[in-house]
């Protein structure tokens, strides 16, 4: 029967998500092992290591973040050169990943060079040598690149709010300076490194379509013997935001040719009953391009080339955030006009319609998200929030389900415009 091009496919709801879940083992050594095979069909696999360190536990701005850069730049037996030759040799790449709570490090390999590669890896996690060249070519092009950041608009509003909305002595809120590049030593990133990278503080994720042969390998190399310097498990210590009293800061940036306008406060976490029917809302309201903020401020009013708005989850609490860039002459307007939005969404019922279109929106993202090489991320990130393996099937169910009686309830119970933080840099006019 020929395709009939001249008729549009008949669209259909997801309404659930297949995906396949990890096998999970405790192994021998301590580490946490998941296998997540075929899903892919060429003969590849990604191997996680995931430590649980990140900037909440560092002592120090950059500790964290520099460890884990460091790994890949020499080990007791291979320089940077000889790592990079090697694993360009078979094909093979590294990445290295830092966040709040954990720390990443990822191989991305063919299965038949897995003995070379994983080799490389396994000295780079477990015989990490922080040569002091290497060390101060990073800290170098680091500070640089943080003093060209420093002075835009958009960085000065992000570091500020975040400060304004939890407090400076909350661990997402401090922010390295220069002079902490000019501290930074070695043997602060070995400290970092010998408390929290060993076996009973990693998880381990094998990914795509591994054979036997590179699970026995990881297993043996990852698995086996205890491995790393310290052995204790340290967890996140709960530290309380403390938010400002004062509605709006104002950060003068001469000669700016935009001002950066951030929006927003402290809000629910990822594991509270509302937080997925609050992420619909807050996709409505800025999430998309086909969104309120976007329709109104970019496409009606013309006063920026872009807004959004979404959460930022952190350990114990998530900031809903608005942001946007435009020119100084508009940041009232622009303010005005989101809390019209805001006004919207709290008195009025959305239409079914327009509802439908972001939950569509939202549906296709999580199937777009997390496929092949990059299922693992699903996982990685249930680890570190700890949700269960199928909470992606939950999710999609909990979005089919919003209503917009829903929306109209998100809005009042979150978007309190008395809560809502202002901070502006820019021009002064």
């Amino acid at each position: 029967m020929a395709l009939d091009r001249t008729k549009q496919p008949e669209i259909k709801p997801l309404k659930r998500l297949e995906l396949p879940l990890p096998k999970r083992l405790q192994l021998s050594n301590g580490s946490r092992f998941a296998l997540l095979d075929e899903t892919v069909q060429e003969d590849v696999f990604r191997l996680d290591i995931l430590i649980n360190g990140g900037q909440w536990r560092q002592t120090m701005p950059l500790q964290s973040s520099f460890t884990n850069r460091m790994l890949g730049e020499g080990t007791r037996s291979m320089s940077s050169e000889e790592i990079s030759e090697q694993l360009d040799r078979y094909g093979a790449w590294l990445e290295y990943g830092t966040g709040v709570s954990t720390n990443s490090i990822y191989l991305f390999s063919l299965n038949k060079y897995a003995k070379e590669t994983l080799t490389v890896l396994e000295k780079i996690v477990k015989e990490p040598s922080f040569p002091s060249e290497e060390f101060q070519v990073m800290v170098d092009n680091a500070k640089q690149q943080y003093l060209v950041n420093s002075k835009k608009v958009d960085s000065i509003a992000r570091v500020a709010f975040n400060k304004m909305v939890l407090g400076t002595a909350h661990p997402c809120a401090r922010y390295a300076c220069a002079e902490d590049y000019d501290r930074i030593q070695t043997s602060s990133l070995m400290d970092f490194y010998t408390r929290y990278y060993h076996s009973q503080n990693a998880s381990v994720y094998l990914s795509g379509n591994p054979d036997g042969r590179v699970h026995d390998l990881v297993l043996k190399m990852f698995g086996e013997q205890k491995w790393g310097i310290d052995s204790s498990v340290v967890p996140i210590v709960p530290i309380a935001p403390v938010s400002s009293v004062e509605k709006r800061q104002f950060i003068e940036v001469q000669d700016s040719l935009q001002s950066a306008v951030r929006m927003g406060c402290l809000t629910i976490r990822q594991n509270h009953p509302d937080y997925v029917k609050l992420s619909v809302m807050l996709t409505l309201l800025g999430g998309y391009f086909g969104s309120r903020l976007m329709s109104n401020i970019r496409e009606d009013k013309g006063y920026t080339y872009g807004i959004g708005c979404g959460l930022m989850p952190y350990p114990y609490e998530s900031i809903l955030v608005i942001a946007s860039q435009c020119d100084a002459k508009y940041v009232e307007p622009l303010i005005h006009e989101v809390y019209h939005e805001i006004d919207r969404l709290r008195s009025e019922q959305v239409p079914q319609e327009e509802l439908d279109m972001v939950k569509s929106y939202l549906l296709g993202e999580q199937t777009r998200r997390y496929e092949g090489l990059s299922l693992a991320d699903a996982f990685t990130f249930a680890e570190v929030s700890g949700f269960p393996d199928d909470f992606m099937q939950q999710k999609v169910e909990q979005i089919c389900q919003v209503s917009v009686a829903d929306i109209q309830e998100m809005a009042n119970k979150y978007l309190c415009p008395d809560s809502i933080k202002e901070v502006i840099a820019g021009k002064k006019i």
